[in-house]
């Protein structure tokens, strides 16, 4: 019984997918911009399986394509790599000019940061910092001012 039950599972396990739970191709026509110097655009490419099966003319990539869904971007292009490729420089240089509070694991040790930079700082210049999370502090409460309250700050302030 055995015997029979294994020459089963190898028989389905080495049949491939049927063609009609096979993933189609896709065929995607018009101008795509490779990124390579030497081919820099084209009419077509075929994905399959997620990977790029063809690059090149529509012709050849029809050729190359089972039953392919087709998506013709018409007036459109198609950039690869371009999904999610950018940055935000701006930002990333102020987190190298800014007080950095990464994995601090209270106020007080906010705040020394910040008095290490003050040390350094020139008068009357602002002092930046980012990257706190109250929720490691104990009793996980956003920070205070150095009074200790807002409501002091004001009334010492003549609000």
């Amino acid at each position: 019984m055995r015997f029979v039950l294994l020459a089963a599972a190898f028989a389905c396990a080495s049949r491939g997918p049927s063609p009609t739970t096979a993933a189609r191709d896709t065929l995607v026509v018009g101008r795509i911009h490779t990124l390579d110097p030497a081919n820099p655009t084209v009419e077509a490419v075929l994905l399959r399986e997620g990977k790029l099966a063809c690059v090149g003319s529509r012709e050849t990539c029809s050729r190359a394509a089972v039953s392919p869904k087709i998506v013709d971007l018409g007036a459109g292009s198609a950039v690869p790599g371009l999904a999610d490729a950018h940055g935000h420089i701006l930002g990333y240089g102020r987190t190298l000019v800014n007080v950095s509070c990464l994995g601090l694991t209270s106020e007080a040790a906010c705040v020394e940061r910040v008095v290490e930079r003050a040390r350094t700082t020139p008068k009357g210049r602002w002092i930046r910092g980012r990257g706190w999370d109250q929720n490691r502090w104990p009793g996980a409460r956003f920070p205070t001012d150095f009074t200790g309250s807002a409501d002091k700050r004001a009334s010492s302030d003549g609000s």
